[in-house]
């Protein structure tokens, strides 16, 4: 007799083989079905704290936006500090329509800082911390250097930016500012890697110091978008 044949053992190894191939792509199979079914969900999530603070911004700021009454109404776009020339197209919108016999009460005028613009929505505190009139070109005409305060709020005696129509004189009058917190991050970028700090905290920071009574809004264009919405014509102030 010869020697046994030893065909089935190898038979019954290769079918273990291809069992256990079998088993693993069919987990792998699942796996990546679970990863799959998981994707939308994960990308989906935000920090509560994330969503609650935006849901809170856009709240207080479609409540500013109406407050927009009156019957002859314009959104001025401020896109940059410049000389302040914007001041005076709304203040000439307002005297304006004074002249002609309509009162405040029936005007809506609302100034939107985005872009370079929202420098204006902030204390004299960050201007000289973070050197915007440096980093604007924002020159001083009382000391001739770069500005280290807002004189667009509160212009001092020799100012030459139109100091009887502020920011806070034309606020009196019933108009409202609002600034783009998309901006703001923007800037909060630039200044942490300028001066070497976190821009989490530059941003806190800035927020904190919106003078009083100008809102923040989601951006720039959603506040636009929402006053002409509420009937109000366009005017690029620069």
């Amino acid at each position: 007799m010869g020697e046994p044949q030893l065909y089935p053992i190898s038979i019954a190894m290769d079918n273990q083989q291809n069992l256990n191939t079998r088993r693993n792509f069919i987990g792998k199979l699942a796996a990546g079905a679970a990863a799959l079914s998981l994707a939308p969900i994960l990308s989906a999530y935000k920090p509560e704290s994330t969503i609650s603070n935006k849901a809170a911004l856009r709240s207080e700021a479609e409540e500013w936006i109406d407050k927009i009454k009156g019957k002859h109404k314009m959104v001025f776009d401020i896109t940059r500090v410049s000389d302040g020339h914007y001041l005076f197209s709304m203040d000439a919108f307002l005297s304006t329509n004074n002249d002609t016999g309509t009162p405040d009460d029936e005007l809506g005028v609302v100034g939107v800082l985005r872009s370079g613009g929202i420098a204006l929505a902030l204390k004299d505190e960050m201007w000289e911390k973070f050197k915007l009139g440096e980093m604007l070109k924002i020159t001083d005409p009382l000391t001739k250097a770069p500005a280290i305060r807002n004189m667009f709020w509160k212009p001092k005696e020799g100012d030459d930016c139109y100091p009887d129509k502020s920011i806070d004189k034309l606020m009196k009058h019933g108009v409202l500012f609002g600034v783009c917190e998309k901006a703001l991050g923007g800037w909060s970028e630039k200044i942490a890697a300028d001066m070497k700090l976190k821009d989490h905290e530059v941003k806190k920071e800035l927020k904190e110091n919106i003078l009083h009574d100008i809102q923040l809004v989601p951006s720039g264009v959603w506040a636009l978008g929402r006053a002409q919405e509420k009937g109000c014509t366009y005017c690029y102030a620069g």
